[in-house]
């Protein structure tokens, strides 16, 4: 520190450890050539671990630590990153508000900001922003989870495949949220959904939009695998010329019954029906 003109606050400890210091202020510095270039940076570093943040000029508010962690390149500045592990975001030059954790963690960053790194594999672009990646620590061959700046999430195909057990009560991957669409339905019975025995369907809502032109009504009902209509929801329920009749009311049918509907003539009416489909 025999650069330093004005700033307080500072604690460096090791040889050459922030020694382009003119007017930085309550940085912590610890390592062989910690922050060596960091000069007029308003300060709030810490860097810990040799050549850390070694070639952040006037950067702010960063957290590194680990040997080589942000050392970035000759003549950078970066502010409000965060980094833990060997040379995680070592290639930094120019971005701001990363997080990196893990050893090598985010390595291949350098003007991108808003990345989120966990484990060894390197986000897709160098220069992108707000990207996400989760991967295991050891050699980045094992990549999790992935995410870009569009709040797009991609899961590897082990975990979206996998069974989440809480409490051994839950089963989330034998319950899906499934819609049907049946188009063009009229006075003959369409079904839109056939039960599968062992599946519980819990019907969320109804959706029924008259195409055709023509005020028309529909019959709603549940058809025990083809044995006639069994239990009825809606009967002469009225739909308007090119209007759409919403049903909210939650049911559950199971196993081979089905859910049908039909139209009072040829006029034709699209439904869409959002439900759950459990395996039992």
């Amino acid at each position: 520190m025999d650069a330093i003109t004005s700033g307080d606050g500072n604690t460096v400890v090791g040889r050459a450890a922030g020694s382009a210091f003119t007017s930085s202020s309550n940085n912590t510095i610890v390592g062989l050539s910690a922050a060596g270039n960091l000069s007029t940076a308003t300060g709030q570093n810490t860097t810990i671990g040799g050549y850390a943040g070694y070639y952040n000029q006037t950067g702010n508010n960063n957290v590194g630590v680990g040997f080589s962690a942000m050392q970035g390149a000759s003549g950078q500045s970066n502010s409000n990153n965060s980094s833990l592990g060997h040379t995680s975001l070592g290639s930094i030059t120019t971005g701001d508000n990363n997080v990196a954790f893990g050893y090598q963690a985010g390595n291949n960053i350098t003007s991108g900001s808003g990345n989120v790194v966990i484990g060894r594999a390197d986000v897709s672009s160098a220069t992108g922003d707000d990207q996400l990646s989760i991967s295991d620590g050891e050699d980045g061959s094992v990549v999790w989870m992935t995410g870009d700046s569009s709040a797009n999430i991609t899961f590897a195909a082990e975990v979206a495949a996998a069974t989440l057990d809480i409490s051994g009560a839950i089963d989330i991957a034998s319950e899906l949220l499934k819609v049907s669409h049946t188009a063009g339905v009229t006075n003959s019975e369409s079904v839109l959904i056939n039960g599968v025995s062992g599946h519980t369907y819990t019907i969320l809502s109804i959706v029924a939009t008259e195409t055709a032109g023509a005020a028309e009504t529909i019959d709603l009902y549940i058809d025990d695998d083809g044995g006639g209509t069994d239990y009825e929801l809606l009967s002469d329920q009225a739909i308007g010329a090119n209007e759409t009749f919403v049903f909210n009311d939650k049911f559950v049918i199971e196993g081979t019954d089905h859910l049908c509907a039909a139209a009072a003539s040829s006029a034709n009416i699209d439904i869409v029906v959002s439900y759950l489909d459990q395996t039992l």
